[in-house]
Protein backbone atom coordinates (compact mmCIF):
# COMPACT_ATOMS: atom_id res chain seq x y z
CA UNK A 1 0.00 0.00 0.00
CA UNK A 2 1.61 3.48 -0.92
CA UNK A 3 2.40 5.34 2.49
CA UNK A 4 1.16 8.86 0.86
CA UNK A 5 -2.01 9.95 -1.01
CA UNK A 6 -1.64 10.58 -4.93
CA UNK A 7 -3.55 13.56 -6.08
CA UNK A 8 -6.56 14.27 -5.12
CA UNK A 9 -9.13 16.25 -7.50
CA UNK A 10 -12.65 16.74 -5.17
CA UNK A 11 -15.78 17.82 -7.45
CA UNK A 12 -16.73 21.27 -8.02
CA UNK A 13 -20.10 20.78 -5.61
CA UNK A 14 -17.81 19.67 -2.97
CA UNK A 15 -17.24 22.87 -0.36
CA UNK A 16 -15.06 21.90 1.83
CA UNK A 17 -15.73 23.50 5.77
CA UNK A 18 -13.07 22.16 8.21
CA UNK A 19 -9.81 20.30 7.02
CA UNK A 20 -8.52 17.18 10.09
CA UNK A 21 -5.02 16.57 9.88
CA UNK A 22 -2.56 14.89 12.52
CA UNK A 23 0.36 12.02 13.05
CA UNK A 24 -0.34 8.83 13.24
CA UNK A 25 1.40 6.68 15.75
CA UNK A 26 4.21 5.74 12.86
CA UNK A 27 4.14 9.42 13.10
CA UNK A 28 3.10 9.43 8.92
CA UNK A 29 0.58 12.29 7.63
CA UNK A 30 -2.92 12.34 7.77
CA UNK A 31 -5.44 14.87 6.40
CA UNK A 32 -8.46 15.21 5.28
CA UNK A 33 -11.53 17.69 4.71
CA UNK A 34 -15.31 17.70 5.44
CA UNK A 35 -18.43 19.22 3.99
CA UNK A 36 -20.18 21.55 6.38
CA UNK A 37 -22.90 18.84 6.87
CA UNK A 38 -20.24 16.62 8.37
CA UNK A 39 -18.17 18.99 10.27
CA UNK A 40 -19.51 18.08 13.73
CA UNK A 41 -19.08 14.56 13.36
CA UNK A 42 -15.79 15.30 12.05
CA UNK A 43 -14.79 17.40 14.87
CA UNK A 44 -16.14 14.73 17.50
CA UNK A 45 -14.43 11.90 15.53
CA UNK A 46 -11.30 14.33 15.23
CA UNK A 47 -11.32 14.16 18.84
CA UNK A 48 -11.68 10.50 19.52
CA UNK A 49 -8.73 10.01 16.93
CA UNK A 50 -6.25 12.83 18.35
CA UNK A 51 -6.49 14.87 15.24
CA UNK A 52 -6.11 18.52 14.68
CA UNK A 53 -9.48 20.43 12.92
CA UNK A 54 -8.83 23.59 10.80
CA UNK A 55 -11.83 25.80 9.97
CA UNK A 56 -11.09 26.69 6.47
CA UNK A 57 -11.96 30.72 6.61
CA UNK A 58 -9.19 32.14 4.03
CA UNK A 59 -8.22 31.78 0.19
CA UNK A 60 -5.26 29.67 1.44
CA UNK A 61 -6.76 27.24 3.50
CA UNK A 62 -9.03 26.71 0.91
CA UNK A 63 -6.16 26.41 -1.85
CA UNK A 64 -5.08 23.91 0.51
CA UNK A 65 -8.22 22.24 0.82
CA UNK A 66 -8.55 21.56 -2.64
CA UNK A 67 -5.47 19.11 -2.87
CA UNK A 68 -6.65 17.55 0.01
CA UNK A 69 -8.81 13.56 0.29
CA UNK A 70 -12.34 14.04 0.96
CA UNK A 71 -12.97 12.29 4.39
CA UNK A 72 -15.52 9.91 5.55
CA UNK A 73 -17.21 9.43 9.40
CA UNK A 74 -18.23 6.22 10.20
CA UNK A 75 -21.11 4.94 12.82
CA UNK A 76 -18.56 4.39 14.74
CA UNK A 77 -17.48 7.83 15.43
CA UNK A 78 -14.12 7.73 13.93
CA UNK A 79 -13.01 8.96 10.79
CA UNK A 80 -11.37 8.11 7.45
CA UNK A 81 -8.36 10.59 7.67
CA UNK A 82 -5.68 8.94 5.17
CA UNK A 83 -2.28 9.20 4.32
CA UNK A 84 -0.67 12.77 2.94
CA UNK A 85 2.16 14.47 1.70
CA UNK A 86 4.29 15.39 4.59
CA UNK A 87 4.48 19.31 2.61
CA UNK A 88 1.25 19.56 2.60
CA UNK A 89 0.70 18.26 6.50
CA UNK A 90 3.55 20.94 7.43
CA UNK A 91 1.24 23.49 5.78
CA UNK A 92 -1.90 22.63 7.41
CA UNK A 93 -0.12 22.85 10.41
CA UNK A 94 1.22 26.34 10.15
CA UNK A 95 -2.30 27.70 8.93
CA UNK A 96 -3.37 25.74 12.32
CA UNK A 97 -0.65 27.49 14.53
CA UNK A 98 0.17 23.53 15.53
CA UNK A 99 3.99 22.02 15.58
CA UNK A 100 4.48 19.78 13.15
CA UNK A 101 6.20 17.12 15.60
CA UNK A 102 3.65 17.53 17.89
CA UNK A 103 2.30 14.13 19.58
CA UNK A 104 -1.61 14.33 19.70
CA UNK A 105 -2.70 11.42 21.92
CA UNK A 106 -6.60 10.66 21.77
CA UNK A 107 -8.29 11.44 25.07
CA UNK A 108 -10.10 8.53 26.40
CA UNK A 109 -14.25 8.56 26.78
CA UNK A 110 -15.06 9.01 30.24
CA UNK A 111 -17.88 6.84 32.16
CA UNK A 112 -19.82 8.84 34.62
CA UNK A 113 -21.20 7.60 38.06
CA UNK A 114 -24.40 6.36 36.20
CA UNK A 115 -22.30 4.37 33.29
CA UNK A 116 -23.29 7.09 30.92
CA UNK A 117 -20.29 8.77 28.63
CA UNK A 118 -18.80 11.75 30.06
CA UNK A 119 -17.92 13.71 26.56
CA UNK A 120 -16.45 16.36 28.48
CA UNK A 121 -13.25 13.97 28.50
CA UNK A 122 -12.69 13.55 24.39
CA UNK A 123 -10.42 16.32 24.02
CA UNK A 124 -7.37 15.57 22.63
CA UNK A 125 -4.69 15.58 25.06
CA UNK A 126 -1.44 17.27 23.21
CA UNK A 127 1.85 16.79 23.79
CA UNK A 128 3.62 19.94 22.70
CA UNK A 129 7.44 19.78 23.63
CA UNK A 130 8.59 23.35 22.98
CA UNK A 131 11.82 23.48 21.03
CA UNK A 132 13.05 27.06 22.73
CA UNK A 133 11.47 29.51 25.22
CA UNK A 134 9.80 31.62 22.68
CA UNK A 135 7.59 28.77 21.92
CA UNK A 136 6.17 27.82 24.71
CA UNK A 137 2.47 28.88 25.61
CA UNK A 138 -0.73 27.49 26.74
CA UNK A 139 -0.54 23.52 26.76
CA UNK A 140 3.33 23.30 26.09
CA UNK A 141 4.82 20.41 28.45
CA UNK A 142 8.12 21.78 30.20
CA UNK A 143 10.08 21.47 33.38
CA UNK A 144 9.14 22.90 36.44
CA UNK A 145 9.61 22.56 39.82
CA UNK A 146 7.04 23.41 42.39
CA UNK A 147 8.97 22.30 45.64
CA UNK A 148 13.26 21.95 45.38
CA UNK A 149 12.81 18.88 47.91
CA UNK A 150 10.57 17.44 45.14
CA UNK A 151 13.03 17.72 42.14
CA UNK A 152 12.21 18.79 38.83
CA UNK A 153 8.85 17.07 36.81
CA UNK A 154 7.28 17.40 33.76
CA UNK A 155 4.50 20.11 33.99
CA UNK A 156 1.34 21.38 31.00
CA UNK A 157 1.60 24.99 30.85
CA UNK A 158 -1.97 26.23 31.97
CA UNK A 159 -1.33 30.62 31.13
CA UNK A 160 1.52 32.67 29.84
CA UNK A 161 2.05 36.10 30.75
CA UNK A 162 4.28 38.81 28.88
CA UNK A 163 7.84 38.54 29.74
Amino acid sequence: MNDQASAVTLPDSFLPHIAVFGLDESRKAHASVFAQSDAELAQRAASLMGLHVLLLDSPEHHSAARRLPKGRVFASGKAFVPFVKKALYDELCGFGGVNPNEVVLPQREANNADGAKDISETAPLILNYPEDWTRIRQGSVVLAIDQPEDGWCDAVVTETQPD
